[in-house]
């Protein structure tokens, strides 16, 4: 599934807590205990004295891993897309530019269907700004134009077939913003085509892609209130965008995220209705292209927030929320067979203010979420890099952190491959003059 990086989402503000109002909360509900398997030492992939953010991976099928940052060196010149490809082995290979040097490079993301990669960017700054796409097989191609000027957010996958699809914000002066799509022809071209109507202006947006190559894209739309719509586009036919959210005049749905497989298709977001509860709803597609109606998710209420969901391989799904109170905390609802949902479990440790998470669900139905964890009696906030991973039976093995002692993470972000194979990635450092980007892989649940 494709993970936004610059909506809210995923760069929700830390909330700022006393030492007292967290650690009242008693001993973590999560186990402590490190999930079982190897875990390789974290690995600097970015070059020394330099500023690098904006860090994405993805993990193949062999557990080789592909990453992606941007990345100044001596805190001069345009920021640019660095790449680096680690083997089966482990090895980290050199990393290599991908965009242009004469203009900053923003928000890569990377995408693999286990095999081919592809990673896209955006190139330039403000209104100027285009979207980029690289793609390899054995060599990365020559990076490929496939916007035009005023393009942001960009947000890929790449189907069993190895064709790329990606989509973007697009920002127009005289216009509301639309979300716009390209789909990788057979001659190795893009075309765009915008999914949103002319009248709504649309926030951010997600997509995820089936096993038959299916793209499904869901964004929020501000109008007359905020909206979560979807729509299904191809090269093949254009489809008209539907809402998914509930109609009330004074609704707002915000922050919706998208996962498909084995032919089922589930959007979840965070919607605050008339009365000002909160909570997250969700919706299925079928194989036949039908959204049902907007459900509540049990449990998830009363200031839940901030969804992320994934599909297994029999279709069914698991939705992390955060749960919002004196310190965040990551919940997970798993759903049955029969479509029901089971109680909702904590996962994330009690004595930390727990934001930003990020999850990933292989088809086995293994998974793993990743956040950086507040310590709120260490002032200024330095948060490692956190993981918890659910095994092949199901069960949350317990919080790991990952990074160093008192270095501050930001926006960490795990994968996991058909076979178990994780590979993790966060940025380090002050945040100001320098930053580094670092990596772990080879974390196998047993």
């Amino acid at each position: 599934m494709a993970l936004l990086r610059t909506s809210l989402r995923a760069r929700r503000t830390m909330t700022t807590v006393t030492a007292a109002s967290c650690l009242l909360l008693g001993a973590a509900a999560a186990a402590n205990a490190a999930p079982q398997g190897e875990l390789s030492p974290p690995k600097v992939l970015s070059a020394e004295n330099a500023f690098a953010e904006a860090a994405d991976i993805a993990v193949r099928d062999d557990g080789s891993a592909v990453a992606v940052w941007t990345q100044t060196k001596n805190g001069a010149g345009p920021a640019t897309v660095q790449v680096a490809l680690q083997d089966s082995a482990g090895r980290w290979g050199q990393p290599t530019t991908l965009s242009e040097s004469t203009s900053n490079a923003q928000r890569p993301a990377v995408a693999t269907n286990g095999h081919d990669v592809a990673v896209t960017w955006e190139q330039g700054s403000a209104k100027g700004s285009r979207i980029m796409v690289a793609e390899f097989d054995g060599t990365w191609a020559k990076p490929q134009l496939i916007s035009s000027s005023g393009a942001t957010n960009p947000e890929l996958v790449v189907n069993a077939k190895g064709t790329t699809s990606v989509t973007w914000l697009h920002n127009s002066k005289n216009a509301p913003t639309s979300v716009e799509f390209a789909q990788e022809t057979t001659a190795g071209k893009f075309r765009a085509q915008q999914l949103t109507n002319k009248s709504e202006s649309a926030v951010s947006q997600s997509m995820t892609v089936s096993e038959s190559g299916q793209v499904s894209v869901v964004w929020y739309s501000l109008d007359d209130s905020y909206h979560v719509r979807a729509s299904t586009p191809s090269n093949s036919a254009k489809t008209s965008p539907v809402t998914l959210s509930s109609s009330q005049l004074r609704t707002e749905a915000v922050e919706p995220a998208v996962a498909t497989r084995a032919g089922k298709t589930i959007a979840v977001w965070q919607e605050t209705l008339s009365d000002t509860s909160q909570h997250i709803a969700y919706a299925t597609m079928t194989a036949a292209g039908r959204w049902s109606a907007a459900a509540p998710l049990p449990e998830a209420d009363g200031g839940a927030a901030n969804p992320q969901v994934g599909v297994d391989g029999s279709g069914r799904a698991t939705v992390l929320w955060i749960k919002s109170g004196k310190c965040d905390q990551g919940m997970v609802s798993e759903q049955r067979a029969d479509g029901t949902w089971k109680q909702a479990e904590q996962i994330t440790e009690s004595d930390r203010d727990n934001d930003g998470l990020r999850l990933d669900v292989a088809p086995d139905g293994r998974a793993v979420a990743a956040w950086p964890g507040i310590d709120p009696g260490d002032y200024p906030y330095r948060p490692p890099a956190q993981v918890n991973v659910r095994d092949a039976d199901g069960k949350w093995t317990g919080v790991k952190s990952l990074s160093a002692a008192g270095n501050k993470c930001f926006d960490p972000i795990a994968k996991i491959n058909d076979n178990g194979a994780i590979a993790a990635i966060w940025s380090l450092g002050n945040g100001e003059s320098t930053s580094r980007v670092e990596a772990v892989t080879s974390l196998t649940p047993r």
